[in-house]
């Protein structure tokens, strides 16, 4: 959409979506059990507003918003459902949706058999960007000046469980000479249970400025130079439930605290490597983990041939 406010500013917006992956696929047993199945979709938006505003002949701003979103919702058939298996020494899968639906099992033998196994349980990941832009030109004499920032806030949910979180069941034809036979008897080879980490809810920020002058010295001969800035900060969890594995420093091989000022000892009195949980702190920083980019820039431009400056655009961008 655009639209003309005045003749000195114009207004455009821009909203998107998208759903693309939307598919199924049922295994081969009874209600979608087998190997392969899943259900998932991946749908996306996206919205922009800029304004155009004409401050006077000489001056010129152009602001933007956009937000992006991507989404990935992709989990078994039975992902959720409470499942009765009435097999004597295998518990039921509880009410959490993630414990729900079916254990893994699977066979190996000569004779083969299909299994329950999926290859998802749930991988929930949705990323959110919200981004302010703002670009300011000002033309002066032989000058002509450009000044901008950048702000980037990044939110990454990241909600994936892993399958054997069920459970996980292994049979082969040893002792029986039938991998389905030692099912019936209770009888697997291996057997194990994933403990799911926490959902993960982590945050960032990115900032950068720049400041632009391009000094037309004669009507051959350009002069340009600007200077650039750029930080991201550190990755935080929403609910302050990350840590550092931290390993040994300069000073002797015991680990740092990098959740303080990140030079204080993590405490480990003869080991090397030490976990340090965040202890209160809601912001851990270290001047490892700060991306930080100081970029000066300079040019010179030449026509030998005509009395023309060629200028490309500059400044920030958005989607």
């Amino acid at each position: 959409m655009d639209h003309k406010i005045s003749n000195n500013n114009t207004l455009f917006a821009r909203v998107g979506f998208n759903k693309s992956n939307d598919d199924v696929a049922r295994g081969a047993l009874k209600e979608g059990y087998g190997g392969f199945n899943f259900l998932g979709h991946h749908p996306g938006y996206n919205v922009v507003v800029s304004d155009t505003h004409n401050f006077s002949p000489t001056i010129l701003n152009e602001a933007k918003l956009t937000y992006t979103r991507d989404s990935t919702n992709l989990h078994d058939l039975n992902f959720g459902k409470s499942v009765d298996l009435g097999i004597q020494g295998i518990a039921g899968t509880g009410t959490d949706p993630a414990i729900g639906g079916l254990p893994d099992f699977g066979f190996g033998s000569a004779i083969p058999f299909e299994g329950v196994g999926s290859w998802p349980n749930s991988i929930r990941d949705a990323q959110n960007t919200y981004e302010l832009i703002d670009n300011l030109s000002w033309y002066t004499g032989r000058h002509a000046f450009k000044m901008g920032i950048n702000v980037r806030r990044y939110q990454n949910n990241d909600e994936t469980k892993p399958p054997e979180l069920r459970g996980s069941y292994f049979f082969d034809d040893q002792l029986s000479g039938l991998a389905y036979a030692n099912f019936l008897l209770g009888y697997p080879t291996v057997a194990w249970r994933t403990t799911p980490r926490p959902n993960a809810y982590v945050r960032s920020t990115h900032y950068a400025f720049y400041f632009q002058d391009d000094l037309k010295i004669n009507q051959r001969i350009t002069f340009n130079f600007g200077l650039r800035y750029e930080y991201q900060t550190p990755w935080v969890d929403k609910f302050d439930r990350l840590f550092w594995f931290c390993s040994g420093d300069r000073q002797g091989g015991h680990g740092r605290d990098l959740y303080s000022d990140g030079f204080s000892s993590c405490g480990c009195v003869d080991t090397p490597y030490c976990l340090r949980l965040p202890g209160g702190f809601s912001h851990p920083e270290s001047p490892e983990d700060r991306q930080e980019q100081l970029e000066p820039s300079s040019g010179l431009g030449h026509s030998p041939l005509c009395r023309c400056h060629h200028g490309g655009p500059s400044g920030f961008r958005g989607v």
